[in-house]
């Protein structure tokens, strides 16, 4: 019998003639690109997900939006809604999408919306904000819309150089469309990476693109009670960990640093939690009551969990999202984005 690998092999080699011609037709013109009315910044990957490009799109807004007038835009990934959506920090999850709800919440004050035709998008946050520049998460792919600032995220555990397209692999992207990036982000790094790490990882980016290459991990912050935004510093002494997203390794090994985890639920990514959920969240966790035992979930799926209604049928359980940010572990980043921002300022 023949290695699954090999069965899949013809399938990607289909779907890779399928996207070259997509490419080469915008390469030659024959497909129209357009900039948009705003200046942009696009945070995008070859892989179908989990590479970490929330926390960077929270901290290139977070770090622009001091200084310049911000928006963001996304597709809205796993919502009930098409066209254009306006997002407020108390949207429903379900009309405008987890990850864009998150980015709306970390960043006041930006600008907000959900738009699956990013050029019709940018038009609408044109007419409605005065903008300086709008940051596009998951829009790499989104050739009709021609950005002035690309930035590729790959993770470090497998990065695009060393993957395949689907279904033998998970890249969903050609590696070759590296060249479009301005830069290039390896994401989610150990702690500490040896400078015959750096130099491996930027050789091997380099045969795909000349953009520079920085390393980010992910940083895990302190405890948040979903119910009353109080941070708890000591940990339970055992987890029911849940959560909806691309690839909870790192969430399951931090909770498992920092105390037992008892019982983890994972479900799809973008997943909409129903009630029938919620009460059977609540059904496991009261299983280990007397514990010192509390239900821990990411940022992302927290949004979804504080509806009125969930956290009323939670009552009696301690529930807490575990955040992250990005941390850089080597320098010039910020300051790329910076010079970026500076050069292509808007005219007031």
């Amino acid at each position: 019998m023949l290695p699954l690998i090999i069965v899949l092999r013809p399938f990607s080699w289909i779907y890779g003639s399928v996207l070259r011609l997509r490419h080469r037709l915008y390469d030659k013109g024959m497909k129209k690109s357009s900039y948009g009315p705003l200046k942009t910044i696009v945070i995008g990957n070859l892989e179908l997900g989990g590479t970490g490009k929330t926390p960077l799109t929270i901290h290139v807004l977070q770090l622009l939006q001091k200084d310049y007038r911000m928006g963001f835009l996304s597709r809205g990934y796993g919502r009930d809604t098409k066209g254009f959506q306006r997002i407020q920090a108390d949207s429903d999850p379900a009309l405008i999408g987890d990850e864009p709800l998150l980015i709306n919440q970390s960043c006041p004050g930006v600008e907000s919306a959900v738009c699956e035709d990013r050029l019709q998008g940018l038009e609408e946050l044109a007419e409605k904000a005065s903008l300086d520049f709008v940051v596009l998460d998951d829009a790499y792919q989104h050739r009709k819309l021609a950005s002035g600032f690309n930035i590729l995220v790959t993770p470090y555990a497998k990065p695009f150089w060393k993957n395949h397209l689907i279904p033998e692999g998970s890249l969903r992207d050609l590696k070759e469309r590296a060249k479009a990036a301005h830069c290039i982000v390896i994401s989610k790094c150990p702690e500490h990476i040896s400078e015959e790490d750096f130099k491996d990882f930027r050789e091997q980016a380099s045969w795909y693109s000349s953009a520079p290459v920085y390393f980010a991990r992910l940083k895990y912050g302190n405890l948040i009670n979903l119910k009353d935004n109080s941070i708890l510093v000591d940990w339970p002494d055992a987890i029911v960990a849940v959560s909806g997203i691309a690839d909870a390794t790192l969430f399951h090994k931090k909770i498992s640093s920092k105390s037992q985890l008892i019982r983890s639920l994972n479900f799809a990514d973008h997943y909409l939690y129903k009630l029938k959920d919620i009460r059977r969240l609540k059904e496991i966790c009261s299983s280990f009551a007397g514990r010192n035992s509390a239900l821990v979930t990411t940022s992302k799926d927290g949004v979804k969990l504080k509806r009125p209604e969930f956290l009323r049928e939670l009552e009696g359980i301690d529930v807490f999202e575990l955040p992250i940010e990005i941390e850089f572990l080597s320098q010039g980043f910020d300051e790329m984005i910076i010079a970026y921002a500076r050069a292509n300022k808007r005219d007031s």
